[in-house]
């Protein structure tokens, strides 16, 4: 009965028809409940795995994670696709749905990575519900597929709750990725940021929409967020949308968009030092990146997600280069 009341409370399947469709098609899913005051020390880890098969499949995770009061716990779930059958060329569906529940004072940091292929289209809902003095970290990886939507909901309930959302894609060819966020502060005393990069090669597009909605109660809030873009490419397209909806009148509140391309002065600098252009052209890349990963904190999770975007940057060759 608890987990029946917990479960959809948080992704609301009248506002979100993929997680309507997740949810017709439940059967099974991961459950991870933190009871109050206890502190998982090593990361807790989900692998949702594709082995391809002859014809087209959709499937629908489904994870719940319930963190009581004043725990902590960091939870990765990882989206791939078994590389022994990644050549049979049929296409998937994936529609994801993540839901967590932070009591007050919980800590919760949260990873998720996409690297399914680029065969796959992919639909990504993770909505959290904050209470008093909680925090939600959130980091999100895309590093490629035919199609991406990623969107990211927050719902800051009571006073000092925080959340912070970072997010990398990391796109060549004609893939396509989508953010969507919406923060809503509800109360007075919360605070949120938010940082999404995005690397484009090739024909692709990378897209954020950054929304963030303020009570007319929610006095003293702290909101701020950010999207850049590096265009590796005269055929990739960024498009940014930061939206700021503020019914308060005592708050601080910021956003901000870069579009650009690798600085040729630097490329230069790095060129007369006897760098190659495909390693100067890297390491500016990886500047650039770098920022997201160490949202993470721990050194240990850190270079692993840096591990992931060396190995998507410098492993497909095609992200860097006008492959039009």
């Amino acid at each position: 009965a608890e987990l029946r009341a917990e479960l959809g409370s948080v992704a609301d399947i009248t506002k979100h028809p993929f997680a309507a469709l997740n949810t017709a098609f439940l059967h099974d899913g991961f459950v991870l409940r933190v009871p109050a005051g206890v502190v998982i020390e090593q990361p807790v880890q989900t692998l949702f795995l594709h082995t391809p098969v002859g014809q087209a499949v959709a499937v629908h995770p489904r994870v719940l994670v319930v963190a009581g009061e004043n725990s902590q716990v960091t939870f990765i779930e990882r989206y791939g696709i078994d590389c022994i059958g990644a050549l049979a060329g049929a296409p998937c569906f994936t529609n994801a749905v993540t839901e967590y529940v932070l009591a007050a004072g919980a800590r919760v940091r949260a990873l998720r990575i996409q690297h399914e292929g680029t065969n796959t289209y992919h639909v990504g809902l993770t909505a959290a519900r904050q209470a008093r003095d909680s925090r939600f970290d959130s980091i999100s990886l895309s590093l490629g597929g035919s199609i991406d939507r990623n969107e990211i909901h927050v719902t800051l309930e009571e006073q000092g709750a925080e959340c912070n959302l970072n997010g990398l894609y990391v796109l060549g060819q004609s893939e396509h990725v989508d953010n969507h966020t919406v923060i809503r502060h509800e109360v007075p005393h919360c605070k949120s940021t938010q940082l999404f990069k995005g690397v484009l090669g090739g024909k692709s597009n990378g897209a954020f929409t950054g929304r963030v909605v303020v009570a007319p109660d929610a006095q003293k809030t702290v909101a701020e967020q950010a999207n850049h873009s590096l265009l590796l490419s005269d055929h990739a397209v960024a498009e940014t949308r930061p939206q700021l909806e503020i019914y308060a009148d005592d708050v601080q509140c910021s956003h901000g968009a870069t579009i650009g391309r690798l600085d040729e002065e630097a490329l230069y600098y790095l060129r007369s030092r006897g760098i190659g252009p495909r390693t100067a052209r890297n390491l500016l890349v990886h500047a650039f990146a770098s920022e997201i990963p160490a949202a993470a904190e721990e050194p240990q999770l850190i270079d692993g997600l840096e591990t992931l975007i060396a190995s998507r940057l410098e492993g497909r060759a095609r992200v860097l280069e006008d492959d039009a």
